[in-house]
């Protein structure tokens, strides 16, 4: 045995025996009960060994494939770069390593320390990537033992073996899919025990390991699972240049064949009989049709019983945890635990969305009824957020093959769930209404054209949550009608076409990556029927409501400031407030779905087409080019084309819907700053002027729906949020081996010229471009690259607006003296075509518009209320990321504010004039109100984006460094209770100064000598400040000789 062993070592180079030996020493730290400072170390150690064993590998099969496809650029490559000569480990070091690895990694990842946990299962991730059909059994069966209920004393094994069996899914099934499938249904059986309310940990692991196996294998019967929908257009199928990248031909295929040979197969059979790689080869060939009809029965059968275990941790759930207002040390939720429910709720919504996206159509109608039964039995009042993921989940949109062998988009789900959470609706208590509008808010939101046929349905839920006097009644009312619009207005992935494929252009595609060549994304593209409907929904709840607040007798005196009021005088008053709040909130729920389809009439003005409505066609300067600057950007045309698809009657609703509701909300900014720009207009008791600035939560309304018009141009919005977690998936699959293999091809292609002479960025899809992606993660990249493209139209059409008012001029929109008759007159306005409106009136263009906002804005951020105050500064900066000239062109302004030179610039910018503040006093003799607006354009000062302005020229740097030394005066006026906090403000001002400075090229004599005053400026102030010092000092002296 001593001379076999020597022989065996002898052909194994000198550092590779001494990595094995050294391991040999230190097996005994990686046993889980080890809690040493050597244990962390190591396994970090192992998770960096094993990466660098799986790279060389990738690397020396790039050479194989690169050799097959172009000899002459490995000879080529070889030359320059000598280390590629000795890319290739032998066969038995490779063997030895993975026996020697393995063990490691099974004790590792049971470690009490999380962080060797996990740096063991990366581990595994890499040597099972190297040889699945060896490494993969072992920590399977492994799996299945921590999983069972005699291992239920110790805890720490369940959470780390099921991360393991989500990292095991996809190697095991791309190379022998029978090492995973003859131990599936015990699995499935062991894990559901996972989904425990008591144990979130583990239930999330569980989660993941459920969402990563139904991206991967289907539920259900397989048949359905294979080829491509035929409502995909087969035109573009085998198309070459389609946008996508092949860096080889099956590197899969080279890949594998390295675990393939002869000599790797005897070095296995000379490994000791207890071995791991060697105890789990089965050589057995078994029919993998057989298994994978019965994995679909098992399958089947795990999915309701996976949803029964939803209905239990929906049972158990708790009141939602939200992060308090007020915090402190007696805050009843931290924001970690904000977090971690935020989470679970995520990859619980994904898992079931993907589980009901992987069903064949028998298994879908038996989870149907299952859910039903569900949602009849009981409410569930603290668990409405979920069931109402659930309900997204069963009623999202599928392809149904018809029995013409078409396919068309349907919803099952929808059909069934919608007779039952509007069954009575009316008659049942608030929390009960709550939970079903919850739910059918869920279930609307991504079904299509299915909704259409519960149009009246949905229409009667919302009407009564908006008749109805409980506030939490009427917000998901609102959220009803926002998921609605959005389901109608918006374009989406099929949820269905995430299910995984066995059979791809024709060949076995079992635990492959997907692609996008020959298998197109399926979209749910709006109607014109659908635009209709949504456009009927605004008539009807935004319209026509802000139609009738505007047609109300006596509306004007509705926000009055009473002193002494009576009680029965002060109830009328507050439900006229509650109103406007309601009309103010339907108006920005609306928004948040229907954005996208809101477009500036600048956007229909190069257009021309006979379907356009004829308000729409006008006489245009414009050059339609398609290359050419001013022309719309992609979003812009495809929703000018979904407007386009819809009737007359919706076309001339929506001509100029946006622009229209801008001019309300920039009116009614325009009268809160009216009314509140002197210590005269809010220190009055009985006043007839109207102060809707009295009421905070009407002002934040308005605030947020400026922000809205301002910078949406979609319904969906934080898709940086979502990318970051899609990345994170997509880590969590990467085959490295296969990754780094496509990567050294592309590097020695593009060295030879071979690829990317173009100037093209292609995506490198499938397998032979180095992914391997799930269906589920290949769709949601998709999506997020078209939600980056409606960002991007946030900044685009700003841009474009004001190239195209560059040469025209603008008018200032924003005006201190406007009432709430103004109001009421642009309310009545809403909705109507320009052929119905007056043709003597001049329309304000877009830009006016949207500069008038900013101005309300900025005049929101020097209200007395602070709350309001924030709410405004916040919405302000955010603004200005679209709008950036904006904080240009009113820098001066701002400056001259602090430095009390704006008395005839009252309101310009949406200002009040400090100047005038200053000689004002309330009913105390205190400057309240010029303390008030000095903190708001204090605060404007100190955003990054205006702070940028402000550096960008030595005039406003000397403008700037003038007002700031001369602050000691300015203080002085304030009242004592406001020194101290305004103190704070100009030191705000002054970090963001000192943060920022940077040296300017001073070119021109007029900067030089600007410059040249900053500076004699600034010593002037030393000078006198070390005069008044020697004064003091000998002022002090005297008094001591005295």
């Amino acid at each position: 045995v001593l001379k076999e062993e020597e022989n065996e070592n002898a052909s194994m180079s000198s550092g590779t025996n001494d990595l094995l030996r050294f391991f040999s020493f230190v097996a005994p730290y990686f046993h889980p009960s080890n809690t040493g400072p050597w244990e962390y170390p190591l396994g970090l150690l192992l998770h960096y060994l094993s990466y660098d064993l799986c790279r060389r590998l990738g690397l020396a099969a790039s050479i194989d494939s690169l050799h097959i496809s172009h000899p002459d650029l490995v000879r080529e490559l070889k030359r320059a770069d000598p280390f590629t000569q000795r890319l290739k480990v032998p066969d038995c070091e490779i063997v030895a390593v993975l026996d020697a690895f393995v063990p490691l990694c099974q004790q590792a990842l049971y470690s009490k320390s999380p962080h060797v946990g996990r740096a063991a299962e990366s581990a595994m991730n890499f040597l099972a990537h190297i040889d699945p059909i060896r490494v993969c059994p072992p920590f399977l069966d492994l799996a299945a033992r921590a999983l069972d209920i005699s291992s239920a004393t110790m805890s720490h094994q369940a959470p780390a073996a099921l991360s393991a069996l989500s990292r095991l899914v996809q190697p095991a099934l791309r190379r022998h899919p029978p090492v995973l499938l003859r131990r599936l249904p015990d699995l499935l059986r062991l894990s559901l025990a996972g989904i425990d309310s008591n144990d979130q940990n583990k239930s999330i692991r569980t989660l993941i390991f459920y969402r990563n196996l139904t991206s991967w294998l289907p539920v259900g019967t397989s048949s359905s699972a294979g080829g491509r929908h035929s409502l995909v257009a087969a035109s573009h199928a085998g198309s070459d240049d389609d946008g996508t990248l092949r860096l080889g031909k099956d590197l899969m295929r080279t890949l594998s064949t390295i675990c393939a040979t002869q000599e790797y197969k005897d070095a296995l059979a000379s490994l000791p009989e207890d071995s791991l790689l060697r105890s789990s080869f089965d050589s057995i060939d078994e029919d993998v049709d057989m298994l994978l009809e019965e994995t679909a029965l098992a399958m089947s059968d795990w999915a309701l019983a996976f949803l029964d275990r939803i209905y239990l941790l929906l049972h158990a759930a708790g009141e939602q945890e939200k992060a308090s207002k007020h915090r402190g040390v007696a805050s009843r939720h931290s924001s970690a635990d904000v977090a971690n429910k935020k989470n679970f709720g995520r990859i619980l919504k994904e898992t079931m969305v993907q589980m009901f996206a992987a069903m064949d159509e028998e298994t879908l109608a038996s989870a149907i009824r299952s859910v039903v039964r569900f949602l009849q039995e009981e409410t569930l009042a603290f668990a409405a957020k979920d069931a109402s993921n659930l309900c997204q989940a069963v009623a999202a949109a599928r392809l149904m093959p018809s029995s013409d062998n078409a396919s068309n988009v349907a919803s099952p789900g929808l059909d069934a769930l919608v007779p039952v959470l509007i069954d009575d609706l009316p008659h049942h208590s608030n929390k009960t209404i709550i939970y079903r509008l919850r739910c059918m808010a869920g279930a609307v939101k991504y079904a299509g054209k299915a909704v259409l046929n519960h149009r009246d349905s949905i229409v009667s839920a919302i009407d009564c949550a908006f008749s109805h006097s409980d506030r939490h009644v009427f917000k998901n009312g609102c959220k009803l009608l926002r998921h609605t619009l959005a389901s109608q207005c918006e374009a989406y992935p099929i949820s269905s076409d995430c299910r995984p494929r066995l059979r791809q252009s024709g060949q076995a595609s079992i635990g492959r990556s997907s692609q996008l060549r020959d298998d197109h994304v399926v979209w749910h593209v709006p109607s014109g029927e659908q635009i209709d409907f949504a456009v009927d929904l605004l008539q009807r709840f935004v319209i026509a409501k802000l139609h009738g607040l505007a047609e109300e007798e006596n509306l004007s005196s509705s926000f009055v400031t009473v002193g002494e009021e009576s009680e029965e005088e002060s109830l009328k008053r507050k439900v006229d407030a509650l109103r406007w709040r309601r009309m103010l909130r339907i108006l920005r729920y609306s928004l948040r779905g229907c954005s996208g389809i809101l477009l500036d009439p600048e956007d229909y003005e190069s257009y021309d087409s006979p379907g356009l409505h004829a308000s729409f066609r006008r006489s245009s300067s414009i050059p339609v080019d398609e290359e050419d600057e001013l022309e719309v950007g992609p979003h812009v045309k495809a929703n000018r084309a979904l407007v386009l698809s819809s009737s007359s009657a919706s076309q001339a609703i929506l001509e100029r819907l946006r622009v229209d509701l801008c001019i309300v909300i920039g009116s009614i900014l325009s009268v809160i700053a009216g009314e509140t720009c002197d210590e005269e207009t809010v220190k009055g008791p009985a006043q007839s002027a109207p102060t809707v600035s009295s009421d905070a939560k009407i002002c934040k309304e308005v605030i947020a729906i400026a922000q809205m018009l301002l910078t949406r141009r979609s319904a969906p919005f934080r898709s940086v949020e979502s990318l970051a977690v899609c990345k994170g998936q997509k880590e969590l699959t990467t085959d490295f081996a296969l990754r780094d293999e496509a990567e050294h091809i592309m590097c020695a292609l593009q060295r030879a010229g071979l690829l990317g002479g173009d100037g093209r960025i292609l995506y490198k899809d499938g397998e032979d471009g180095g992914k391997t992606v799930p269906r589920r993660i290949l769709l949601t990249r998709v999506y997020l690259f078209h939600q980056a493209i409606q960002r991007e139209a946030t900044y685009s059409v700003p841009r474009r607006l004001r190239k195209i008012s560059a040469n025209a001029g603008s008018s200032n929109f924003f005006q201190l003296d406007a009432s709430i008759d103004d109001v009421l007159s642009n309310m009545k306005c809403i909705g109507r075509s320009a052929a119905a409106l007056s043709t003597s009136i001049e329309h304000p263009k877009s830009l006016d518009v949207y500069e008038g906002m900013l101005d309300g804005l900025v005049a929101a951020c020097c209200l007395s209320n602070a709350i309001v105050r924030g709410a405004g500064l916040g919405s302000l900066d955010y603004s200005l990321t679209r709008f950036g000239w904006a904080a240009r062109q009113r820098v001066p302004r701002l400056l001259s504010s602090i430095a009390l030179q704006d008395s005839k610039q009252n309101g310009k910018y949406g200002i009040p004039s400090c100047a005038l503040l200053s000689t004002q006093t309330d009913a105390q003799g205190k400057h309240k109100r010029f303390a008030e607006v000095l903190k708001g354009v204090s605060s404007v000062i100190a955003l990054p984006r205006v702070m940028k302005e402000v550096m960008s020229t030595e005039k406003n740097r000397l403008s700037l460094i003038r007002s700031l030394c001369a602050t000691q005066s300015l203080i002085s006026l304030l009242p004592a209770e406001e020194t101290q906090k305004m103190v704070a403000y100009f030191q705000g001002i002054f970090s963001s100064f000192r943060s920022r400075f940077f040296l300017l090229p001073r070119i021109t004599a007029q900067d030089q000598e600007l410059h040249e005053a900053l500076l004699l400026l600034l010593v002037d102030v030393l000078f006198e400040k070390a005069n008044s010092e020697r004064g003091a000092v000998g002022s002090h002296s005297l008094a001591d000789k005295a």
